[in-house]
């Protein structure tokens, strides 16, 4: 084995990895790059396809980029962010802004294009939230909370946080347990104002407005629970909370709590291999 792949193995910690896994193969070693091909520490030549993390869009060894590197050295190799302003940052966004506005100045329809690009922008970071849920470890149930009728956003957010953070309700998500117990409990510890009596739970399935209601008013309904097992049995479905005291509303994307995500995540202290990022 390469000897700085031994040294990596015993020193190194990466993010993302199951470490334990890593172990079990001489790492790749990169020691340089030019243009879109790297070279490791035993002359092998591989394409940079990694493109999703840290991007190079401009290949390594670049020479404008490597001067441009060399002349910022010169002046100062780092600036906080954090409460400084500095030179490159500043005409960068700049020239980025101006970049990505040049195509819409003066144009009549500018006012339309930006609403366009705004409702696809919003499709896209929409979508993109759910798929974060969807793909959290050892997921098998995803659900939408949407809180209504609450006092204030912030109340509204409060609850729905509450609610898709519990563990106590996520374990029941994942068993198929409409237990509307442990979400007017978790509303309950919530900073939100809520009123027990004028609470409404229910049930639907992803996009419908049929919902099935658990309690209505903070009384338990004539639904009977094969009808809840029902409501909460597929894969992906909506959970629907009113809490009748204004119009503020959110919404959250939740995922269930299973022994899966629980041995993906344990490791063992004795074995530090198992200890993953």
């Amino acid at each position: 084995m390469n000897p700085l792949a031994k040294l990596d193995q015993k020193f190194v910690w990466h993010p993302f990895t199951q470490m334990r896994d890593w172990l079990k193969r001489e790492p790749i070693v990169i020691t340089e790059g030019k243009g879109t091909v790297l070279r490791d520490a035993k002359g092998r030549e591989y394409l940079d396809a990694n493109s999703s993390i840290w991007t190079n869009l401009h290949g390594h060894q670049h020479p404008k980029i490597n001067a441009a590197i060399t002349r910022q050295l010169k002046k100062i190799s780092h600036s906080s962010a954090l409460g400084f302003a500095n030179e490159p940052a500043s005409l960068l966004a700049e020239k980025l802004v101006s970049a990505a506005n040049s195509k819409l100045v003066g144009r009549a329809s500018s006012r339309a294009d930006l609403k366009t690009f705004q409702a696809a922008l919003n499709h896209v970071c929409l979508e993109l939230a759910k798929k974060i849920v969807r793909d959290g470890e050892g997921v098998h149930r995803v659900v939408t909370v949407r809180v209504n009728g609450a006092k204030t956003i912030q109340d509204a957010d409060a609850a729905a946080r509450a609610v898709a953070n519990s563990a106590l309700v996520k374990t029941s998500w994942h068993g198929g347990d409409p237990n509307w117990g442990r979400i007017i409990d978790a509303i309950g510890y919530s900073s939100a104002t809520v009123v027990e009596e004028k609470i409404d739970i229910g049930y639907s399935a992803t996009g419908s407005k049929k919902i099935l209601r658990s309690l209505k008013r903070g009384q338990p309904t004539k639904a009977t629970f094969k009808q809840l097992c029902a409501a909460v049995a597929p894969k992906e479905f909506e959970l629907h909370i009113n809490l009748n005291l204004g119009d503020a509303n959110a919404v959250m994307y939740a995922a269930d709590l299973t022994e899966a995500y629980v041995d993906y995540n344990k490791g063992d202290v004795t074995d530090p291999t198992t200890l993953g990022g």
